[in-house]
């Protein structure tokens, strides 16, 4: 990587502060050409002021030089902190541009520092779910992953992998010699137990998904149940439209709202009619996370028996329903709002109840899937007694897909994918 990259890392709006950013082998010399502060030795990571000259554009700035390894990128890094002038942070980075410098592309920054094995695939993820965090729980899961709690895991994973793939070397160089068939039937008993903890892994993506991007609330209901009133006092705004006419609401409406330290994604549906043909049901409610079922006093509550489900006994205020284990609540007056929300939340932290080192989305998912199923043909290839290199390869299979989460192995169409997410500057 020869070329020294530049962007700016906070947004580019009028404001206070602004943070730019420069990475490769020329970021202090770069510098040092137009900022006053840096004169003799320049000690890494520590703060010098002096004044930024950029054309016509002069700008009291601090600066900070990093020197590689011991910077985010893993390069030579410098970072400049100047006023929030729209104007200033452009003829600054222009300036740098003109001098040399090359405008970072979206995620060049992390991604240097997962080239420079500054971080692994999970942790550059991660990098990007803790900046689009929206609630205290999806920032702490986003750091958790960052600090490499997912990593630990693979890591471990990877080397009983590696391990296996040892054994099976024995029983390849000496058939002759018996040392074949024992091997193998030694090799049972540690591939199932691999197994399990392949399965176990996959089991925590439900808890991480909802981690990462919320608990799906699905408001279902009878038509005039009360949904969209609901979720506007969920919601604390007017957002479903409110009306006494039966099935006002014909789409399905998606709002966020935070309790406590959880986000709650809260779809609206429509009212399911006998005439539907349960599509909205089979859809929405499949993905939903919860569902609170609500229904007006004596009246029918849908997917009571599902686990997920929240009864909701909605309109109190007119009369005082008797459904068991049903929340009572008015949507109009916003009685029995915070014991509903109580609720909510303790079923929300139950969800989520899965501890560190989740996989948390669809990439992470199929790896452990793909890991899964060569490990499951390891298991038949044992048990069906056939070569050992056979057992082998299936066994090196499913390290190829332990890998491909954390960047070991994988194609670079995956990883361009993962930093094509990011904001330019990061």
């Amino acid at each position: 990587m020869s070329t020294t990259i530049v962007a700016q890392s906070t947004p580019a709006i009028a404001s206070a502060i602004a943070i730019i950013r420069l990475s490769g082998k020329d970021a202090l010399p770069l510098c040092r050409k137009f900022f006053s502060g840096f004169k003799g030795e320049v000690k890494p990571r520590y703060a010098y002021f002096g004044k930024f000259t950029a054309g016509g554009i002069t700008d009291d700035c601090i600066c900070i030089y990093f020197a590689a390894p011991h910077s985010y990128t893993g390069e030579d890094m410098a970072e400049i902190y100047s006023h929030g002038s729209v104007a200033v942070t452009r003829a600054i980075i222009e300036q740098l541009i003109l001098a040399g410098a090359t405008m970072a592309q979206r995620g060049e920054f992390t991604r240097r520092a997962f080239e420079n094995g500054k971080m692994d695939l999970t942790e550059s993820e991660a990098v990007i779910d803790l900046i689009n965090a929206e609630s205290e729980a999806e920032a702490r899961s986003a750091y958790e992953q960052l600090s490499g709690a997912l990593s630990e895991k693979i890591d471990a994973l990877q080397k009983k992998t590696i391990e296996l793939i040892a054994g099976t070397e024995a029983a390849i160089d000496y058939p002759e010699e018996d040392v074949e068939e024992m091997t193998l039937v030694s090799l049972r008993d540690k591939t199932s137990s691999l197994y399990e903890s392949l399965c176990a892994l996959k089991d925590t993506y439900n808890a991480g998904k909802i981690m990462r991007s919320g608990v799906k609330v699905a408001i279902v209901g009878k038509p005039n149940a009360g949904k969209s009133m609901l979720m506007n006092r969920l919601l604390g705004y007017e957002r479903s439209i409110v009306s006494s006419s039966a099935g006002t609401t014909r789409d399905y409406v998606e709002e966020s709202f935070l309790c406590g330290d959880i986000r709650f994604r809260l779809i609206d549906t429509a009212g399911i009619r006998h005439t539907d043909d349960n599509v909205e049901e089979m859809g929405v409610m499949r993905q939903a996370d919860i569902i609170l079922s609500v229904a007006e006093p004596g009246g029918e509550f849908l997917c009571a028996d599902d686990s997920r489900t929240v009864l909701v006994e909605n309109k109190n205020d007119l009369c005082k329903g008797t459904a068991e284990n049903a929340v009572s609540i008015s949507a109009l007056t916003g009685e029995g709002l915070g014991n509903l929300k109580k609720v909510l939340y303790e079923k929300a932290r139950s969800l989520t109840a899965a501890g560190a080192g989740t996989i948390n989305n669809i990439r992470h998912l199929q790896a452990v899937e793909e890991a899964i199923r060569c490990i499951t043909d390891a298991l038949k290839a044992i048990d069906q007694k056939l070569p050992p290199d056979l057992v082998s390869d299936d066994l090196m299979g499913a390290y190829r897909a332990q890998g491909s989460i954390t960047g070991i192995t994988g194609s670079a169409s995956i990883v361009d994918e993962i930093f094509s997410r990011f904001c330019v500057g990061k």
